[in-house]
């Protein structure tokens, strides 16, 4: 079994609890799976816990490796346990916020568990605890969160203005388990068009599991879901999925459409073909879906090449970070610095701080040192 097709029985054992044949199937084919691969793919993917509640939900352990059952059930319980601290720390921030009359909506991953989206508390793995606030309240939540000890991992370089920045530099707390992104706006600016605070206030919904805060629409949480993934982390460019991401995916469509939530998304194409790859990863069968396009086809070849050939993705994503990093960087901001005085004064920061020259150093001295 290569990587590309592991990577595939992964995405179908995520939804094993709907094809008995694939039960079947993965039943026969225990001998032949490489369980430490199989292991390290769901880790890189975050996605230990979900395999093993649906593989318990699927009642096939006894048919699976003891250690490997062993290692599945001990991942599971200490995600367990870390997501009751963060949500224990979730409640904490959200009392102190309610006390100056501050109602956060908390985001992704929290917002899955405190809306049922994960009715089992330890099958998402979880990393910050991001959540959204009106921009009035903005710098005065990182104020709160600062007076109960909370602080920065590093200081603000002094070409970064926080106050427009989409979310506050993460702070951690030596008590608590989870660091905290407090968002100004949702998205990125690019994407702001088709989601922002605005049309996440129209359609929030109280937590079904604390009171005094909100999470997003099950809509938005979808379209959240796609624009984190395939736009602003770039997916869609380098023909990359996320396990993780898939598998949120596959929870919010049992909610909500794909075929409703079509309609609110741009590019369009990009979200057909990311639905359609999905389904297909997951052996799910959408009949919309079937509507083929250029994007789902390119989409599949870069990240099944992506899977399989190492010199593909070294290649491919150093090409996309020259080209980002030369035309972006070194060509076309220079030339609108020459017409736009806002990109001027935000070019003439950075090359005056010395934090920026040894950040952008090291993001160079990083691409050139890792391993892609």
């Amino acid at each position: 079994m290569n990587k590309k097709e592991l990577f595939y029985f992964i995405g179908k054992c995520l939804t094993i609890q709907k094809h008995s044949d694939f039960r079947d199937e993965m039943i026969r084919k225990v001998d032949k799976v490489d369980w430490y691969d199989f292991v390290s793919l769901c880790s890189d993917h975050l996605v230990l816990p979900a395999i093993y509640v649906r593989l318990v939900k699927a009642n096939v352990l006894g048919y699976l490796p003891d250690e490997l059952v062993d290692h599945l059930r001990q991942i599971y319980e200490m995600n367990t346990e870390r997501n009751r601290k963060i949500l224990t720390q979730v409640s904490a921030i959200t009392e102190l916020l309610n006390k100056e009359s501050i109602k956060p909506t908390f985001l992704k991953g929290v917002a899955y568990i405190l809306d049922d989206v994960y009715s089992d508390v330890g099958e998402r793995m979880m990393n910050d605890i991001d959540f959204l606030v009106d921009e009035t309240d903005y710098l005065k939540c990182a104020g709160l969160l600062k007076s109960k000890g909370y602080q920065q991992e590093e200081e603000t370089p002094g070409y970064i203005d926080v106050a427009d920045s989409k979310h506050y530099p993460r702070l951690f707390h030596p008590e608590w388990v989870a660091a905290v992104e407090i968002h100004r706006i949702p998205v990125d600016q690019a994407y702001l068009n088709q989601f922002n605070s605005s049309l996440i206030d129209q359609e929030k919904v109280i937590a079904k599991k604390l009171s005094g805060c909100y999470v997003p629409s099950d809509k938005h949480k979808l379209l959240h879901s796609f624009i984190h993934s395939q736009l602003s982390n770039e997916g869609h460019l380098y023909g990359m999925i996320s396990l993780r991401g898939l598998c949120d995916l596959s929870k919010l469509a049992e909610r909500y459409s794909l075929n409703e939530v079509l309609p609110f998304i741009e590019p369009k194409r990009k979200a057909i073909a990311y639905f359609a790859l999905a389904d297909r990863i997951l052996g799910e069968e959408r009949a919309f879906f079937g509507r083929r396009n250029i994007a789902y086809s390119i989409l599949k070849v870069k990240h099944a090449l992506g899977l399989r050939f190492k010199i593909f993705r070294t290649i491919f994503r150093s090409l996309i970070f020259f080209s980002q990093r030369i035309i972006g960087g070194y060509i076309l901001l220079p030339i609108s610095a020459i017409f736009f005085k806002r990109k001027r004064e935000y070019l003439m920061r950075r090359l005056r701080d010395d934090s920026w020259l040894k950040n952008h150093r090291q993001i160079w001295g990083h691409f050139f040192s890792r391993r892609l």
